[in-house]
């Protein structure tokens, strides 16, 4: 009977978050902000490097040395304490889970660029997208723990 009643807070939190999407979708009557500029420089630092192949590349070899080193640990490759097996192991699904969460919130964003919205339309639907699926995984993980 516990069980049903979680159920039924789900879903009627569910339809309350359904409604309150809906009401704000229909409000079109938003104020618009324009940003005065970036004094500091910092900004066009980090665009270039944003836009360099090799800080990409740089980044990809540290993420495969780093996981596949974590993996050597966790499967006991390596001679180390066991509580550092457990916290590879969590280190590795975190960064396992910010990659496809990354994944993700990139997909969309660009598909909603393409569609012809604005950047921070774009990164909120992205930001949506991704704390929805993490609400979901939570609620599973929930719902299956006993």
């Amino acid at each position: 009977m516990e069980a049903s009643g979680y159920l039924l807070s789900g879903v009627l939190t569910g339809l309350f978050l359904l409604g309150t999407v809906l009401v704000l979708a229909r409000n079109r009557n938003w104020q618009h902000y324009s940003p005065a500029g970036d004094a500091s420089g910092v900004g066009e630092t980090v665009e270039r490097l944003a836009g360099s192949p090799g800080t990409w590349i740089g980044g990809f070899v540290l993420l495969t040395l780093g996981l596949g080193l974590g993996t050597l640990v966790v499967v006991g490759g390596l001679p180390v304490p066991e509580g550092v097996q457990g916290a590879a192991t969590v280190a590795m699904a975190v960064v396992v889970l910010a990659v496809l969460a990354g994944y993700v919130f990139l997909g969309v964003y660009h598909s909603v660029r393409y569609r012809g919205l604005y950047r921070s339309q774009a990164a909120a639907a992205g930001i949506w997208i991704v704390a929805t699926l993490a609400v979901a995984g939570i609620a599973v993980m929930l719902l299956t723990a006993g």
